[in-house]
């Protein structure tokens, strides 16, 4: 079938890749495979991704026969579904500021950011609920948890502790600040180093109804 679509910055883009045969690449928008087609004779792997009907069925003239690449109808914001378990480290490799935050730290103190003229709220959504979106997590459900701990001063028994976060896409949400009150030697300390120590190691049994998903520790 007649299916136009112009490769923009080609030979550009295709040298920023610094292709060779260990890489696997993620071609998101395929459209007539230009880019996929060039790739595949250097690249480990291509996953060729496009939502367009048409654009699959040209894929699939064009690039079907190639063992090397992978035709997906599907749209790129669907890449954790796409790529299972290789989604983060996909997003790594993109410096997807939205996924990680020791990248967010350097993307939102960067001065381009900072004083953008460009940046709409749509960005700074992205930026601040991406991690729950990729996580599982629905931003408008309320967010929180039971935990179970022993503290210091009662070690023959557990305590289970309910955090309530509230609707973390709700703007006017005072529930996003929790604060911890008692008296000296009560075990505020000992609870807020439990708890970050249960998170860090992924201790799965503190935690219900699910482990925890917080944006920063």
């Amino acid at each position: 079938m007649e299916f136009v679509h112009k490769s923009v910055l080609f030979d550009e883009a295709i040298k920023a890749l610094d292709l060779n045969k260990n890489k696997i690449i993620v071609d998101g928008t395929a459209g007539g495979g230009g880019h996929s087609g060039e790739i595949a004779k250097t690249a480990k792997r291509v996953i060729s991704i496009d939502q367009d009907p048409d654009a699959i069925e040209v894929l699939n003239e064009r690039l079907g026969n190639k063992e090397n690449v992978t035709i997906v109808h599907d749209n790129y914001s669907n890449i954790k579904n796409i790529l299972g378990d290789n989604a983060m480290s996909f997003l790594n490799a993109m410096k997807d500021a939205a996924a990680f935050s020791r990248i967010s730290d350097d993307f939102v103190n960067d001065s381009g950011f900072r004083h953008s003229l460009l940046r709409d709220n749509s960005a700074d959504t992205a930026l601040n609920l991406g991690r729950y979106v990729l996580a599982g997590f629905d931003p408008d459900e309320r967010v929180n948890f039971t935990y179970k701990t022993r503290l210091a001063f009662s070690s023959d028994y557990d305590f289970n502790i309910k955090f309530d976060f509230g609707r973390i896409n709700q703007e006017d949400n005072f529930n996003r600040v929790i604060a911890i009150i008692g008296e000296n030697g009560v075990g505020k300390t000992s609870l807020l180093y439990n708890l970050a120590k249960s998170i860090a190691n992924q201790q799965k049994e503190c935690f219900s109804p699910h482990h925890p998903f917080l944006q920063r520790l």
